[in-house]
């Protein structure tokens, strides 16, 4: 007998692509939202196409027809028949079709079927209140907006009358249903000839009386079919029917399909399914184990349902009010990982003059000791020269010198990658990796060598021992290794022995795994590396706030990659590796983040907003204590390889833009750079530290996660007006800093204020889009076309708002603030003499 699900209103909760058609006849209601792409859904009485943000829900006991029209993404929640019968009784009927009533805002409707949806797919024996009581609100919608009387009645004054009657009918067949009861025999109970009703039933139940008896005979059926070991016979008889023979022509009329056939497909499917908790099965844990991502998908609900959509929340009063106190002379050390690295992207990108123009502006601002760079080795940077045993060299000494000039170190990812700097969205997620003849080609191994020999002889052995090098394990964009353990370890060997012969001091780690994939999978390459007696100098990772969704489907292979609507998705991600590491190393090396960003996905106009500022600061704070370094991923929009090709490019995610403008996001590294080395205190938004004799810095910050319905749909483009609405809705936050303990004295205070009115690339260009009359991308292109001048003018004018003023302090302070969702606030607080 197979076992329940915890939840036994709930059926099942799947996302899944719909690539062929087929006909559905459902036992249960069916709550289907389109998440990305199109299907067709048509039945004896409606057909329409579907698309993204559409929701319909199907009955149980009709027939569908459904069809892809193109590559598409549905997430459904199966509800159980009897459990919403019991809640909103049988006189009335859901009628919940977006594209029939395009007029009704279904956004509450959406963010509940998520909200189950998100606790469900977690320990929902833990979460089962909370699903109640999602589940009791979703209902308790459906009562309010979405129910039409299936009571046929031409006058309100017959209104009374018949549903008293209609009521005792449905009672009668619900009590005696297993029973033989006829026509005749409902029509005595009520004392009505057997004419008259037949001619009542068939107006206020649009069905002849065989027909609805026959239709709650099989419902009732259904669940014996479903959860009993039960044969179909006595199941015909538990159910009211006569015979077998009756039982399987009333199903197949129904379903299309024998009693017999639906068993077998139905075990299947729950033996298959990751969605069912309650399975304990080898197999079905291990799905369980992949399907915990979920929970990051679709987020947990601990509350209120943010109403997202709601217009004027951002004039909301302010309902948050803090007092932070901290004393002066109490701090610690400051660990500070992010702004000591940053990724250059592939080598090549450093021969453009216009790159190391920027990064040489960004370095009087921001010191960025490691710069790390991809495909040193690669043919267009270290060509083979005619003699074999020559290279040309030239290439890498610009690059070199230029990092030895500006006193950075090289952290150098040696493996061959694709050469892409973001990723194209699709409907499915994202495009998979141009495929790579080989990871490390034979020739890499001499070429290395050479390498390195030319460095030391270039720079002097001390200044290369310093450098950093990583071995990347190759996988797909959809997360496959496509490298095993074992080929990773014998390669990681021999690159080792190559460095070690000439660096004995130098650093080697890896594999650059994605904290996306499953914590196992970065098990089975330390646990292969520790058995070849490996031990990396540190463990490399990236940190994208992503959720992998495994295909329920057993034809599909590939994975689906979407946003996370836990805000805190990155730390929680990067605590549970760390734990792992635990069961994989003796003695755990370093954890260094080489590659950190808020989406990999190029053209999103949220990575120019002050989003991202935020997100920054967010995690620093979440991050910091875990790791040693943590590499946001890209510098520069330059180089951004692999975009479309449209009219704009704006939206890239690097620090600054292609012309060179610096992005909120790059203002948050140059706070972050100056806080010093010591922390006074900190708390979820906000760090108080102290940088150098007498001086002190404050940074808080209000930040705002994308979501729930922008997580499901991430690959869609955003209008550049739409931008800031596809946030949680965060109050202004009210803070009174309290520092005591400060040497007593005169205080020059200066406030940095990063927002979207200062500071703020993508809000500066929709103010001239909505002077204009120019659409958003023309402007984009031609902001992008800026003479020199008007290029220099337009970086001078955005920038943070900065304010002076001074304060006497007889040994304590206070400040106030108000900061606003996106808000960054950075104060540099300093004694004068």
């Amino acid at each position: 007998m197979n076992e329940k699900t915890p939840i036994l209103a709930i059926h099942s909760v799947s996302i899944d692509n719909i690539a062929k058609e087929y006909n559905a006849a459902l036992p249960y209601y069916q709550f289907l939202m389109v998440l990305s792409g199109s299907l067709h859904i048509h039945s004896e009485t409606f057909g329409s196409d579907y698309a993204t943000r559409d929701i319909i829900i199907l009955h149980p006991g009709k027939s569908y027809h459904i069809s892809p029209v193109t590559d598409n993404l549905v997430l459904t929640l199966n509800l159980e028949k009897y459990f919403v019968s019991e809640q909103l009784g049988s006189s009335c009927e859901i009628f919940c079709d977006s594209r029939e009533e395009p007029q009704k805002d279904y956004t509450q409707l959406r963010n509940l079927i998520a909200s189950i949806a998100s606790s469900y797919c977690e320990d929902a024996s833990e979460k089962r209140l909370t699903i109640y009581s999602l589940l009791f609100s979703l209902l308790a919608l459906i009562q309010k907006n979405y129910l039409v009387s299936t009571i046929n009645l031409t006058a309100a004054t017959e209104n009374g009358r018949h549903l008293s009657r209609i009521q005792e009918i449905r009672n009668y067949i619900e009590e005696n249903y297993a029973s033989a009861i006829t026509l005749a025999s409902l029509a005595e109970s009520l004392y009505l000839s057997p004419q008259y009703l037949s001619k009542f039933i068939r107006q206020h139940f649009h069905q002849t009386f065989y027909d609805y008896l026959n239709q709650v005979r099989i419902r009732h059926a259904l669940a014996e079919i479903q959860y009993t070991d039960l044969s179909i016979t006595k199941i015909a008889f538990n159910s009211g029917f006569p015979n077998l023979t009756a039982f399987n022509k009333v199903f197949k009329e129904l379903y299309h399909t024998t009693p017999s056939s639906y068993r077998r497909e139905f075990l299947r499917h729950q033996e298959q399914s990751p969605q069912n908790p309650a399975e304990h099965s080898e197999d079905s844990s291990h799905i369980h184990k992949n399907f915990d991502d979920v929970k990051a998908y679709l987020s947990d609900m601990s509350g209120q349902l943010p109403d997202i959509d709601t217009p004027h929340a951002r004039h909301e009063p302010d309902t948050s009010h803090y007092v932070i106190h901290a004393n002066a002379r109490d701090h610690a050390p400051l660990s500070n990982p992010m702004t000591c690295i940053v990724n250059a992207g592939f080598a090549i990108n450093m021969l453009s003059s216009d790159f190391m123009a920027s990064l040489t502006d960004a370095l009087q601002t921001v010191r960025f000791t490691y710069i790390r760079i991809i495909g040193i080795l690669d043919p267009d940077i270290l060509p083979k020269i005619d003699d074999a045993s020559q290279y040309n060299f030239s290439n890498v000494d610009i690059i070199l010198d230029y990092l030895y000039e500006h006193q950075c170190i090289p952290f150098l990812e040696l493996s061959v990658k694709p050469r892409k700097t973001t990723v194209a969205t699709t409907h499915e997620g994202f495009l998979a990796n141009p495929s790579i003849d080989s990871f490390f080609p034979e020739e890499h191994y001499k070429k290395l060598k050479y390498f390195i020999r030319h460095c030391i002889n270039r720079y002097g052995e001390k200044y290369v021992s310093s450098w950093y090098f990583e071995i990347w394990a190759a996988h797909t964009d959809y997360l496959k290794y496509i490298e095993t353990p074992e080929q990773y370890a014998q390669r990681f060997k021999k690159i080792k022995g190559i460095l070690r012969a000439h660096l004995p001091n130098t650093a080697l780690g890896g594999p650059g795994f994605n904290t996306s994939a499953p914590s196992q999978t970065l098990g089975a390459f330390l646990t292969e590396l520790g058995q070849c007696r490996i031990e990396p100098d540190f463990i490399s990772l990236y940190l994208y706030p992503y959720s992998v969704i495994p295909q329920a489907s057993p034809e599909r292979t590939d994975e689906y990659i979407f946003f996370s609507p836990d805000r805190d998705v990155m730390a929680r991600k990067l605590k549970a590796i760390t734990d792992d590491l635990r069961k994989y190393c003796c003695h755990i090396p370093p954890v260094f983040i080489t590659e950190f960003n808020s989406d990999l996905a190029g053209q999103n106009h949220i990575n120019d907003s002050c989003f991202q500022a935020a997100f920054i600061c967010h995690n620093f704070l979440a991050i910091k204590d875990q790791i040693q370094l943590c590499a946001y991923w890209l510098f520069t929009d330059l180089t951004e390889e692999y975009m479309p090709r449209p009219s704009t490019k704006s939206g890239g995610i690097g620090l600054v833009n292609s012309q060179g403008q610096k992005k909120p996001a790059f203002f948050a590294y140059e706070f972050l750079d100056q806080l010093g080395s010591c922390v006074l205190c900190e708390g979820e938004n906000y760090i108080i530290t102290r940088a150098g004799h007498e001086n002190y810095r404050i940074l808080v910050f209000n930040y705002a996660h994308v979501n729930k319905y922008y997580c499901l749909n991430h690959t869609d483009q955003v209008n550049v007006q739409d931008t800031y609405s596809v946030f949680d809705t965060v109050m202004p936050i009210n803070i009174s800093f309290q520092i005591y303990n400060l040497p007593p004295g005169q205080y020059k205070i200066k406030k940095h204020t990063l927002n979207r009115d200062h500071g703020s690339l993508l809000d500066q260009m929709s103010r001239m889009w909505l002077q204009g009359n120019l659409s958003f991308e023309r402007l984009s292109y031609n902001i992008n076309n800026l003479s020199l001048k008007e290029r220099e003018y337009f970086a001078r004018t955005c920038i943070p708002a900065q304010t002076i003023f001074y304060k006497n302090s007889d040994g304590d302070m206070t400040l106030n603030c108000k900061v606003s969702a996106h808000e960054v606030l950075f104060y540099e607080i300093s004694k004068e003499y």
